[in-house]
């Protein structure tokens, strides 16, 4: 035996300089094993012994109770293998063998630190794996002799759930020879109960009343180990103050059970054998079924890697996200997206029963809206609500393969793996990447328009065969080919607007029910109105990330945090409720009836109108660029000065207010060249002085009409804008009775101001 050679990582289970600290449950845990091994010991010797010696040894018996009764094994009296064994123990890292056996044994893949010097890898006396795995459990889970004395109190009573059904059917013997003090018995039996040593009555079900009512006239502790569906009865509801799980199988767990199993000394290379372990939620998915059988192969480390293989093989189930999917028909009431989508999945599910033919079927849907409005997730509910697969891809996807060639490969499989899995929904997104063969600007219109050919011939051919929903997603439909929108390619377009407050709250509520006030979710809620369900996703995330990070409790004040709420400047949130105020109080004037809704946040407002008509005369267009600039004219007058709000991307109002009337003068021959039609793109600093001056006329004209409408209803943007701050979103009646409010209040201004007419 080499004293002097060099310490190694081995494997240890106790604490020192040289080691990790060692799991509470580990003395009961070294316990089980020993009193498990004597067991076996036993009944291997009882095994072996001559069937008919009957030979009576006087005071045999008395001397094993007595040293039953003293806390010590039958075979307790530590021999000098045991003695060397213990030292090593507390030296794990030391070297048993000479170094050159040393070597050989990590050449030939075996672990010489669980190699005894006879050459053994195993222990002498091998217990049944399900057994030592099922003692090892129950070690962490009562995880000391105090806290298992708690539950063997006279009177005590435990339930313990985590068991299947072979570890409830192994559980009495484990029990009785492996984690009870000496001297107790575990039974399900009250018949064999006697005066011979404490009990602790053992139930694996609940069936029978007159059982249960027996053995709780008892002082005997019960443990009641039940499986997941099976209930107490209601008498005991509020009676349990000691519920316990069964402990998971964790990686210290399976180091425990693998220096038990596979060594002859009681240690193992633990280092090599914890690195090759897969983590403790990958061990989590696993059966113990799984360990038993890796088990099975001949070094700790082995098992390990075979572990990392089953680990890799299951599938993790997905993590609750901070918004779980809402149920669909909840949320048809809410929007006229939600509810559209609601009746395709409604009708799939009947064409599917055999109740509705496929012809009748609206098969088609093409969702559009900003970025991050639910519309990828509106696919996926679909296909929850239907109990179908979602087949999803894009074009970005399809252009990934490579040239046209390979992307025209990619789109077809695409829709042929839809093909194969019917009934499904398949889910396009990013459609308006395709763009339009009328888009004469592009460098690259002869790929383009394949593309598009490929894509509408995949679309004819998939319509004609039943069992596929196509569902597209696009921000801007206005940037499609025509021929991808009209009917029979995608039935039915509506967009996924900004979720209203209502639908937050509900978002809020299914993520954090039960873990803040109603009151408090109302708050946020107002909080998070002008956020799309990603970025109100996004702050949950990171909230219960900080909180878990902090070791704090979850609160309103962080999730208020991650939403912004808290660096909102009030001149800022004043100045954008005033901006759109502004475009709602002159759209009521100029287009009575059109505004739907008003959202007003911290970053960003929101006058969500119903679509222009499609028969509107020049005063009509006119109009519609005063409303443009209505929320500009709003800061100006109010504020004394405009900020950059009006202005900025393609679709701000000052792009949207100068390409309308770009398109009077050059589109609709409304302007000063009459009919004359012309491809130009929007004009800019490049267009002839003339037109250019001509659009600086109109929109300024507009914008002088702008801030004269503003003036006579001054008091209207401001009431407005004041509830919108408060509020931050007014929509349906509570909108309604605020413009009829301002028009009474309008008429009893009149009426006051006539005399002094006269």
């Amino acid at each position: 035996m080499s004293q002097n050679a060099p310490a190694l990582p081995g494997t240890v289970r106790g604490s020192g300089p040289d080691r990790p600290q060692s799991p509470a449950w580990s003395a009961l845990a070294d316990r089980a094993i020993e009193r498990l091994r004597a067991h076996h010991q036993r009944l291997a010797t009882r095994r072996e012994a001559p069937a008919c010696d009957d030979t009576f040894v006087p005071g045999a018996g008395a001397g094993r109770a007595a040293r039953r009764a003293k806390g010590l094994r039958p075979d307790a009296t530590p021999t000098a293998p045991q003695a060397v064994l213990a030292q090593l123990s507390r030296s794990p890292a030391r070297r048993h063998l000479p170094p050159d056996v040393w070597d050989a044994i990590v050449a030939q893949g075996g672990d010489p630190f669980a190699t005894a010097e006879d050459g053994r890898a195993r222990p002498q006396v091998e217990v049944p794996l399900a057994e030592l795995l099922l003692a090892l459990r129950l070690a962490a889970t009562f995880s000391s002799t105090t806290e298992l004395a708690r539950h063997l109190a006279p009177g005590a009573l435990t339930v313990l759930t985590g068991l299947d059904w072979p570890d409830r059917a192994l559980l009495e013997p484990v029990l009785e020879h492996a984690i009870l003090p000496d001297a107790w018995n575990a039974t399900s039996r009250a018949a064999k109960i006697d005066g011979s040593g404490p009990w602790l009555r053992v139930f694996t079900d609940t069936a029978r009343d007159d059982v249960l009512r027996e053995a709780l006239g008892a002082r005997t502790p019960l443990l009641f180990a039940l499986a997941s569906d099976t209930k107490l009865p209601t008498a005991f509801s509020g009676a349990l103050d000691q519920h316990l799980t069964l402990a998971p199988i964790t990686p210290d767990l399976l180091l425990t059970l693998l220096a038990a199993t596979h060594s002859a000394t009681g240690r193992i290379d633990a280092a090599a054998v914890r690195a090759a372990l897969p983590s403790a939620a990958a061990l989590a998915r696993l059966t113990p079924e799984h360990c038993l059988i890796a088990a099975r192969a001949p070094t700790a480390r082995a098992v390990a890697e075979r572990l990392a293989g089953f680990a890799g093989a299951v599938a993790p189930t997905p993590a609750p996200t901070a918004t779980p999917v809402r149920d669909l028909e909840t949320l048809a009431q809410r929007a006229p997206a939600h509810m559209t989508a609601w009746r395709i999945v409604r009708d799939l599910v009947a064409w599917r029963d055999g109740t509705v033919a496929w012809t009748e079927l609206t098969r088609s849907l093409l969702l559009h809206g900003a970025p991050g409005t639910g519309k990828t997730m509106l696919a996926r509910m679909m296909g929850a609500g239907a109990g179908v697969r979602v087949i999803s891809s894009s074009f970005a996807a399809w252009q990934s393969a490579g040239h046209l060639g390979h992307m025209l490969a990619a789109m077809r499989r695409t829709f042929q793996d839809a093909r194969t899995a019917a009934p499904c929904i398949l889910f396009i997104d990013e459609i308006d990447a395709a763009g339009s063969r009328d888009d004469t600007a592009s460098q690259n219109r002869s790929y383009q328009t394949q593309v598009i050919n490929g894509f509408l011939e995949e679309v004819d051919r998939i319509a004609r065969e039943p069992g596929v929903i196509l569902v597209g997603a696009c921000n801007d439909p206005n940037r499609l080919d025509p021929a991808i929108l009209r009917p029979g390619r995608f039935d039915v377009k509506i967009e996924v607007p900004r979720p209203d407050r209502a639908f937050l709250e509900g978002m809020l509520v299914d993520a954090l029910r039960g873990t803040l006030t109603p009151a408090e979710l109302g708050g946020l809620a107002r909080d998070a109105v002008g956020q799309t369900p990603a970025d109100l996703d996004a702050a949950i995330r990171a909230a219960r990330a900080d909180a878990r990070h902090l070791g704090l409790p979850l609160d309103a004040d962080l999730l208020r945090h991650h939403l912004g709420a808290t660096t909102i400047p009030p001149a800022s949130l004043r100045r954008i409720a005033l901006h759109e105020a502004g475009h709602a109080i002159a759209a009521h004037h100029l287009d009575p009836g059109s505004i739907r809704r008003i959202q007003v946040s911290g970053r960003a407002g929101e006058v969500d109108r119903t679509p222009p008509r499609a028969d509107m005369l020049l005063r009509d267009l006119q109009a519609e660029i005063v409303v443009l600039l209505a929320g500009r004219a709003a800061e100006d007058v109010i504020l004394g000065a405009a900020s950059n709000g009006a202005g900025g991307s393609a679709g701000s109002d000052l792009a949207r207010a100068s390409a309308l009337a770009a398109a009077i003068e050059h589109r609709y021959g409304l302007g000063h060249d009459g009919l004359l039609w012309t491809e130009a793109p929007l004009p800019g600093l490049s267009a002839p002085p003339d037109l250019r001056a001509r659009l600086r006329k109109r929109l300024d004209t507009a914008a002088r009409q702008a801030r004269t409408l503003i003036r006579q209803h001054q008091g209207a943007v401001e009431a407005l804008a004041a509830r919108l701050e408060d509020e931050r979103e007014l929509a349906g009646e509570d909108l309604h009775a605020f413009f009829r409010s301002t028009e009474t209040d309008a008429t009893s201004a009149a009426a006051e101001a006539q005399p002094l007419r006269r």
